[in-house]
Parts: C-alpha cells; structure tokens; sequence
C-alpha cells in the first residue's frame, strides 16, 4: 500500500492512499525533518534531536519503527547527520554528516547488519537521489555521482551540464563561496 509520511516537531504524520491520516507521537525526539520511509512501509528514517532546546543542535539520523514508536540512532558522526535517504529496494540508508575538519561526508548504513557499511570522504550533500537500482547515489550539489557499493566517483557532471546551459545561451557563473573554480 502507498502512503506518504510527512513530520512535524515529534510527531510522524501517515496518510494513505484513502486520505486517512495516523498521528505517531514519538517521545523523546524532537525537531524531525526529512523523513524518507523504508522499503516495506514500517519505519521511517529522519534526522531529528533529542535536546529540547531550540534551534535543533547534534542533529542525528534515527530509524523510527511506526508500529512501535521506539527509535533508534543509526549515525556514529560526533558531527550534525542530516538528510537522510532510504533506499528504494534494500534496507539501507545514505546521509551526509557536516564536520569542520573532514567536510561533508557521505555515510551508507545497513540496518540488517545494523553497521555502517561504506563511507565516501567529502562527498556528502544537504540533499541525496540513490539510483532505482541502488547502483548509484548522485549529490546534486556538486553534480557528482558515486557508486552506492565503492564509493567511487564515477561522473562529474558539473561541466558537462554547464557546458550543455552555456551552449543553450545561458551563462553560467555562479560559484559557491567555498568552492575552487575548475
């Protein structure tokens, strides 16, 4: 059955296809965001806190069963754990932590083995698109594409597509503040 899972403070919202809708207080989490539901529909994965003070600090990556409310830290980061995505065919999870001394990293873990299973250095992103396949997890920011098994970059595509916009008429000459031009 679909359903979309939408958060908000601690508690988890699910709406089925009928237009029902389930509250699910979680205690003891608060500030959830970015939900991403798991591959059989009973867990959900969010980057939430557990200190009540506003704004959120240690931002961490928890697995919420929504059957029984209990949660469970994944991310082993002493650094914020943020956006966190399900993979669509297994039971893994990919999510960036944000470390001043290592950058943004991208972290894959796999709740059947309840470990980490891969981490890539540097090549984490607020926001993550993994593969249908699983084979491939793109970080839109940087336009760059990794192998979910590796690690390995396998594309940059940041000049290719902008060289596709600029030969389209559009110049681009946007650059973040921290980034090295090519």
């Amino acid at each position: 059955e679909s359903k979309v899972v939408f958060v908000s403070d601690s508690i988890v919202f699910v709406v089925s296809p009928n237009g029902s809708q389930q509250q699910i207080p979680v205690t003891g989490l608060r500030f959830m965001a970015r939900p991403s539901l798991s591959l059989n529909g009973n867990r959900i994965v969010v980057q939430a806190s557990i200190f009540p003070d506003a704004p959120p600090r240690d931002l961490n990556i928890y697995v919420i069963d929504l059957q029984t409310r209990q949660y469970q830290r994944i991310g082993t980061s002493p650094d914020n754990e943020e956006s966190p995505e399900c993979f669509p065919l297994s039971n893994k999870i990919a999510y960036p932590s944000f470390s001043p001394q290592t950058g943004i990293d991208l972290h894959i873990y796999d709740l059947a083995a309840q470990s980490e299973v891969l981490l890539i250095p540097g090549a984490g992103g607020l926001h993550l698109a993994i593969s249908p396949d699983e084979s491939k997890i793109l970080e839109p920011g940087r336009m760059r594409i990794y192998s979910a098994m590796t690690g390995a970059q396998l594309s940059d595509l940041d000049s290719t597509v902008t060289t596709a916009l600029n030969n389209a008429g559009y110049n681009v000459d946007t650059r973040y503040p921290s980034r090295v031009p090519p």
